[in-house]
């Protein structure tokens, strides 16, 4: 399997693992050649699932993952040359995709990402926390995601959502009926697989895109996430505050993660969220994070299996299926031991069964 670069180039599935493993190992040529080389496939509409199949193929098994997160990277982010946003100046821009999680109810959750209020709420929110700079500007695709939808988006699609976004901006009209129509088939994903019950909330994801300066002392609260700054976890506490009264009551917007991170988030919101409810159905008194008091014993099993204690009384037990994992698994753990203790946290998944796409 073969495709083209600029210049019509042929690069074969075997060249593009081998500068993949090559980038893997340390040679920051080879890592910009693949980068380039996905890139010019997405900006040519040619990375099909079967071509990163074909790819994937000439990898070890040990690698899928992890080279499913570098196609997730590349395509939830671009660089374009631009004029500020404030002074009018030409500076360096950067456009990536994040995400914000909402809870609540199936119907109000699913009309947030419609309502023009709320969202321009949310713009001006993502600001005044801290999570973007004043002169980024910001962009909602007109529709709130459930976790199935979001582990049905290959990188190709993520780059054309991004583009998108951009285009929405700029006031391009193919790119807004694009970005209208955008679910497209990930309509028959719309069912909720952590959810029991209809009467059950739901957690959904909003899609943003956010296009500002690449001066990195610009950079704010979305790549602390990434880097793991301590800073963050002010911002949130900050963004829970400000965003109580911005859906009305029984939504929540949870804080915004980088793209990376958002089908992690979203599973970790599904688990916070049906803990809550189980546990007010049980009649026990407790709020979160619960600490001790409640534990989570989690195992890897046709997916994620965690069966949630309150000392030895059962309270609630979720799967997650394996489709609708992330590649990170470890972080959703590491934030699952944020609300309660976890017993028996699982290895990385089988790296020859990818979680991705």
């Amino acid at each position: 399997m073969s495709g083209s670069g600029r210049g019509g180039a042929k690069v074969t599935s075997h060249d593009l693992a081998r500068l993949w493993l090559e980038g893997e190992d340390g040679s920051q040529p080879a890592r910009m050649k693949f980068h380039l080389a996905i890139l010019n496939l997405m900006r040519a509409k040619k990375l099909s699932n079967a071509r990163i199949a074909g790819i994937r193929d000439h990898l070890p098994r040990e690698d899928w993952n992890g080279f499913a997160r570098e196609l997730d990277a590349a395509a939830s982010l671009c660089r374009l040359r631009g004029s500020h946003k404030l002074t009018g100046a030409p500076v360096d821009l950067v456009a990536k995709l994040f995400a914000v999680p909402v809870s609540g109810g199936a119907d109000a959750t699913l009309q947030l990402a419609m309502d023009a209020g709320i969202v321009a709420g949310l713009k001006k929110l993502l600001v005044t926390v801290g999570y973007v700079a004043p002169e980024s500007d910001l962009h909602f695709a007109p529709v709130a995601l459930p976790t199935a939808a979001l582990s049905g988006m290959t990188p190709q699609f993520l780059h054309d959502r991004l583009v998108d976004g951009i285009g929405e901006m700029t006031g391009q009209p193919a790119a807004r009926s694009a970005m209208q129509t955008f679910p497209g088939s990930l309509v028959k994903r719309m069912n909720d697989p952590l959810r029991s019950r209809l009467d059950m909330p739901v957690v959904r994801t909003l899609l943003g895109v956010q296009v500002g300066s690449d001066d990195p002392s610009g950079r704010a609260g979305l790549e602390a996430l990434l880097r793991g700054d301590p800073a963050a976890g002010k911002l949130a506490e900050r963004w829970k505050a400000a965003s109580a009264d911005l859906a009305g009551t029984g939504i929540a917007i949870h804080p915004p993660v980088p793209w990376l991170q958002a089908r992690s988030e979203a599973v970790f919101r599904h688990v916070e969220l049906l803990t809550a409810s189980a546990i007010a159905e049980s009649g026990l008194d407790l709020t979160p994070p619960y600490g001790a008091s409640v534990t989570a014993g989690i195992e890897l099993e046709d997916g994620l299996r965690i069966e949630v204690m309150h000392g030895a009384r059962p309270i609630t037990r979720f799967h997650v299926p394996q489709d609708v994992l992330p590649y990170d698994t470890q972080r959703l753990v590491a934030r699952l031991g944020t609300l309660m203790d976890i017993v028996g946290a699982p290895a990385e998944p089988d790296a020859g069964t990818p979680t991705l796409h």
